[in-house]
């Protein structure tokens, strides 16, 4: 590959002021779109309340294991947040409507305790901030199989999201809502006012760019498109996080009133959140919540009707998943006119970007159809075939969004060695204070 370095001559002497050159380099335009996705990825992570161990204070070596795992953890968020942006604003828009059902839920018990209950409080219970303890000791009869939310219910300290609270202050398990203020909670939370701000002036900036270059008739690069179909995501998942708290490093412990019976405990582990991805890397549940601990890919109970509409854990989220989807595309498909290292590149760029914008509005009225499906299903000869192609197609269509992705991530990284050269020119807006 070869190199090309552009040669400006220097002002003559008792020049005040010297504008940028009008050219910009490869790593100008990679660092000013790396810095948005850093930024943006950083500030847009909500992540629950860590795992924690009650008892003696933790030893040094303890806390640099703790400190690793949480950056760790951040990490591949990060790395799944730039892979797939449309899972999180869908799991943004299910953590909203959960906790703005629970808002509607709890006034009335807000009301005779007393207390506030928001939607910041709502959040903060969905991220695992409240903790139950009981002092009674667990009841003899109290056997129930440790599976999934169950694993959870079984030692003397539970972790509840908003809608398992509901239910245990409605049972009487917990005599009161937590009397914590909003303004507790904000002065909890390490969220960088100035770091999304930032992120966002740097957003606004890219876009102006690339409109500006566009009416100026010089190409940008896929990768500055790339950029604004991220940030397009990023911005609703903003909006719809507001009200989250953010890094809460340790829960609040409420006093429970009495042991749930085992009925009650069912109830609250059929109500409790499920996760939308089970997977190694991420989070493993299928052998139980082990610990104390709200998993970050819980999804929670919504418990009753929208618009006319039944809802209760995944279908907020595949509605989400689904806007991201078609916004993802749509971006995408502003590069269909770029310049491509080959016809073939171009035209596989097309296809990714109609299968991005296709794939998760189908997969989520697929997804719809197949749970009413299963409900009204009796025959099981019926209901396997069914299965069967459920299973089938949720594979495919997994694998191709999955395929189309990744050639996006590819083909922006290949199309960098391929620029024209009107992609270098700079305009006016590169006078503008940004990083990069």
């Amino acid at each position: 590959m070869s190199v090309f370095s552009p040669v400006c001559p220097l002002p003559p002497d008792g020049v005040g002021y010297v504008h940028s050159p009008n050219v910009r380099g490869t790593s100008d335009i990679i660092w000013s779109s790396i810095s948005i996705l850093l930024l943006s990825t950083w500030s847009l992570l909500h992540l629950n309340v860590p795992s924690h161990i009650e008892g003696s204070a933790l030893s040094k070596r303890k806390r640099i294991q703790r400190n690793l795992y949480l950056t760790w953890r951040k990490v591949k968020w990060m790395l799944l947040t730039m892979f797939a942006p449309e899972c999180l604003l869908g799991s943004a828009f299910a953590g909203y409507i959960s906790a703005w059902r629970s808002e509607k839920d709890m006034l009335r018990f807000a009301a005779e305790d007393d207390v506030e209950w928001s939607l910041m409080h709502a959040h903060l219970a969905n991220m695992g901030g409240f903790v139950v303890r009981f002092d009674t000791p667990r009841p003899k009869e109290f056997m129930i199989p440790a599976y999934l939310n169950l694993a959870a219910l079984q030692g003397n300290v539970w972790i509840l999201d908003a809608r398992q609270l509901f239910i245990a202050r409605k049972t009487g398990i917990i005599s009161s809502l937590p009397a914590l203020r909003e303004a507790d909670i904000q002065d909890r939370t390490k969220s960088d006012g100035a770091v999304k701000l930032l992120a966002l002036t740097q957003i606004a900036w890219l876009i102006l760019q690339v409109i500006m270059r566009s009416k100026e008739h010089h190409p940008s690069t896929q990768l500055e498109i790339t950029t604004i179909a991220f940030s397009a995501c990023a911005f609703l998942t903003y909006l719809l996080s507001f009200a989250v708290p953010q890094d809460i490093s340790q829960p609040v412990t409420l006093q429970a009133a009495r042991y749930p019976t085992p009925a009650e405990a069912l109830l609250l582990a059929n109500q409790g959140p499920a996760p939308w991805f089970d997977g190694v890397v991420l989070e493993r549940w299928s052998w139980g919540r082990r610990g104390y601990w709200m998993p970050d890919t819980a999804l929670h109970y919504v418990g009753s009707d929208l618009m006319g509409v039944k809802l209760h854990r995944f279908g907020p989220f595949w509605g989400g998943s689904a806007v991201g989807g078609l916004v993802l595309g749509a971006v995408h498909a502003v590069a269909w006119q770029m310049v491509f290292p080959s016809d073939w590149e171009r035209m596989a760029w097309r296809i990714a970007a109609i299968s991005t914008a296709a794939i998760p509005p189908v997969y989520a009225v697929v997804q719809s159809m197949s749970a009413a499906v299963f409900m009204g299903i009796a025959a099981a000869v019926t209901w396997i075939y069914v299965s069967t192609w459920y299973t089938t197609l949720t594979f495919v269509s997994t694998v191709a969004y999955f395929g189309v992705r990744l050639f996006v991530l590819v083909e922006v990284v290949r199309s960098m060695a391929f620029l024209p050269p009107g992609a270098f020119v700079a305009n006016w807006s590169a006078n503008i204070p940004h990083l990069g």
